[in-house]
């Protein structure tokens, strides 16, 4: 924030600006000139020595014929600061909301070093690491500055992506301006330098400069990124890495938007849309003229994800592997482009039941590996069967109940960065020798977090009332596995998203509490291919919400419930289906939870129509998937929670962020509304300056401390009271550790 002298200067200059028609323009200028004065006090602090400790001396575990190994804990006992870990102790709310210790862990070319981000006091610090040796790590201090990324522009030269954001108050106006820019220094730490140092006039119109367009494996000095010139048009710039000088290399049109390079550092594709993004042009440069060329033309899909988009060149030729999701397909698969022409053709990478969700490209040379999918778990199909086999042994390893990752691929030195996760393990890093067919274990990236209260989640598949075979994931609290245990039903966001068998601390919080957590990926979840999408367009608050009843009926059938203790919770569209489930089947539900959820479609349409514009790719979207507030309007009001508040008979706890531009606050603020007029019971928790998700660690942990309380109220036979205008947020963030102890859970 700027201080008073600067509120009148600016106050000056705005005021001069309006006169000379100029505010928006003047007001770009200004906030660059801020992020440009935040840049630098940023670097003046960078030469602030850090002390870490070395790193422990790794232990490496044999994979012998798929099985394995035991693996001690040992390493685990320590964070990545040094701190010996109390395994102890259950693990708090704020042990579940905070970030990971240590993440965005990224590999050298020769596999003998690693960056990381590592979190320690409020500060970050970027921070390079030696694999084999013993020397001593090298520590950048960020502070509070967010670290985006860290990549290696070759083994002794790394890059570290990061962001800025800045505010302008004046009296009571708030504009706030982000930036992200690229530091670049050698492994040791010396010699630092911010790209494009050299070219003010494109750092003064450009906020963001920190996306890479390729790595540019044969020139070690240089990379691509994609910029914004004197015409405001977005071209490819050819990047020093040690001087931070940069030089365009090919210009934009007035409507570009994406750039792709090709194996040899060629742009190739360049990606246009039309004036509101609703529409994408590919074009390709030609093989043998240069010239570019429109190869492909098309909407965002329904997803709002485009139908061809390019992953990695082939090795050879004018082939392009692109995730495509063609009109005649129902699962997105990928497929090899050829792009002179824009014809596509099959390969190997695609699943018979989902959709592939992307391509793994080796970061250093653009090589295309792969193509990732979710079935219950993170899995991945290689092109190389060798590489396959490798992958194959790793999930044995961990006996197929963890989300393995390849994070990194150093071909150089016959090293993988794994990176493995699971529900009852949160995260941690692994370097696999594939030549030596032996992994080493790094760190765990949540180390604060005791495993012994994760617990293990149940893949069911269930039938829905009219036939439909559905699959639900139930994580069980520890020592209940069979026995009845108070319910809490979580339906996903999205609603085209899913869940599958992961790391949750929502649903790992509540299960350490003694709550058994159902996820059901009801129809018109993402993943299982257009058609299970598009069955469930025009079925929120009907088929959709059978779906999630069918669910929780199993889970009764099953003699999973602990007498009538259910409650349904969820955010977004999940905060949607738990206020329909208050309105609409308030036998089956003790309680509802709603997480910035929808309560009044015909407003959330009629915002969506305002803000984005009647011919909108968001705004067709949403009608199509919710209904026409024409021509749909008595079913939309059949299914808004909002005017059905007089059927409600259990109590809601409503929570949202007075900064959500997703679903606005005002949502929940009409739904509490209705709910007082009604004399219904119930809290309500808005937290300042949070948007629609990635909350601030000790919001996040308010808000489970909120819900931890309200299911207890309901479920233990307390009285939670009438819906009252007072926000509850000061009482629960004042409140950081509730009164009863964890092992009053199960207890009234």
């Amino acid at each position: 924030m700027i201080n008073k002298s600067s509120d009148i200067k600016l106050l000056a200059f705005i005021c001069f600006l309006v006169v000379g028609g100029g505010v928006l323009s003047g007001l770009h200028l200004y906030g660059s000139y801020l992020l440009e004065r935040a840049h630098n006090e940023f670097l003046a602090q960078l030469d602030a020595k850090v002390s870490l400790p070395l790193q422990e001396d790794f232990q490496a575990i044999a994979i012998d014929g798929g099985k394995i190994a035991n693996l001690t804990n040992t390493w685990q006992t320590r964070t990545p600061t040094g701190d010996l870990v109390d395994y102890t102790a259950p693990p708090t709310a704020f042990d579940f909301a905070r970030q990971p210790a240590i993440d965005k862990v990224t590999l050298s070319p020769n596999g003998q070093f690693y960056g990381s981000v590592q979190r320690s006091d409020g500060k970050q610090y970027a921070v390079i690491r030696e694999i084999d040796g013993d020397s001593e790590p090298v520590a950048f201090n960020f502070n509070k500055v967010s670290i985006d990324w860290i990549a290696w522009a070759r083994d002794d030269r790394v890059l570290i992506g990061y962001s800025l954001l800045v505010e302008i108050k004046f009296l009571d106006i708030h504009i706030f301006f982000g930036g992200a820019r690229v530091l670049a220094a050698d492994r040791d730490g010396q010699n630092t330098v911010v790209l494009f140092k050299g070219e003010p006039s494109v750092v003064a119109g450009n906020f963001n400069l920190s996306a890479v367009t390729h790595m540019l494996p044969d020139d070690p000095s240089h990379i691509l990124m994609p910029a914004f010139d004197s015409d405001d048009r977005l071209g490819v710039w050819r990047v020093n890495v040690d001087t931070g000088d940069a030089a365009l290399i090919e210009k934009g049109s007035s409507r570009t938007g994406g750039w792709f390079a090709d194996r040899n550092g060629r742009p190739r594709i360049r990606i246009d849309s039309n004036k509101r993004g609703t529409y994408l042009h590919l074009f390709s440069a030609d093989s043998r003229t240069g010239q570019w060329r429109k190869i492909s033309s098309g909407p965002w899909d329904t997803n709002r994800t485009p139908n061809v988009w390019p992953i990695a060149a082939a090795d050879t030729g004018n082939g392009i592997y692109v995730l495509a999701h063609t009109p005649e397909e129902d699962r997105i698969s990928i497929k090899l482009m050829d792009s002179d022409t824009g014809k596509l053709t099959a390969t190997d990478i695609n699943h018979s039941q989902v959709d592939i969700r992307g391509g793994l490209v080796d970061a250093r040379n653009g090589r295309f590996l792969g193509g990732a999918f979710i079935d219950d778990q993170f899995n991945i199909k290689f092109k190389d069967t060798r590489l396959q086999a490798h992958y194959d042994a790793l999930r044995t390893f961990f006996n197929d109940n963890a989300n393995v990752y390849i994070e990194n691929i150093s071909a150089e030195g016959g090293r993988f960065l794994v990176y493995v996760s699971g529900p009852d393990d949160p995260g941690d890093y692994y370097i696999y020798d594939y030549n030596k067919t032996k992994i080493f274990p790094l760190f765990a990236s949540r180390p604060h977090l005791n495993r012994e209260y994760l617990s293990g989640v149940e893949t069911i598949r269930y039938q829905t009332r009219d036939g439909l075979a559905l699959t639900a994931y139930i994580t069980h609290p520890i020592g209940l596995e069979e026995a009845p245990a108070p319910l809490v039903v979580m339906p996903h966001g999205g609603p085209e998203a899913r869940d599958f068998v992961s790391f949750n601390p929502h649903t790992q919080f509540l299960a350490s509490r003694g709550y058994r957590v159902l996820q059901p990926n009801f129809r018109g979840s993402s993943g299982y291919g257009k058609a299970f999408a598009a069955a469930g367009y025009g079925e929120w608050g009907r088929k959709m919400q059978d779906d999630i009843d069918d669910a929780t009926t199993y889970l009764i059938d099953r003699g999973l419930v602990d007498d009538d203790k259910i409650c349904i919770a969820g955010a977004s569209y999940g905060g949607y289906a738990a206020l329909v489930g208050a309105t609409r089947s308030p036998s089956l539900y003790r309680c509802a939870i709603s997480v910035a959820g929808v309560s009044d479609l015909l407003e959330f349409l009629k915002i969506e129509r305002e803000e984005e514009g009647v011919d909108s790719s968001s705004y067709e979207y949403w009608t199509n998937v919710i209904g026409h507030p024409g021509r749909d309007k008595r079913r939309l009001v059949a299914t808004s929670p909002i005017y059905h508040a007089a059927n409600i008979s259990i109590p809601i706890l409503l929570v949202h962020g007075d900064a959500d531009k997703t679903v606005p606050v005002n949502q929940s603020r009409i739904m509490r509304k209705a709910m007082i007029d009604a004399g219904k019971r119930g809290r309500y928790i808005e937290l300042e300056g949070e948007a629609h998700s990635y909350w601030k660690a000790e919001s996040e942990a308010a808000y489970l401390e909120a819900l931890d309380r309200f299911l207890y109220e309901e479920f233990y036979g307390y009285n939670i009271p009438a819906m009252a205008n007072a926000n509850d947020t000061e009482e629960v963030l004042a409140s950081r550790l509730l009164a009863r102890q964890y092992v009053d859970v199960a207890q009234p």
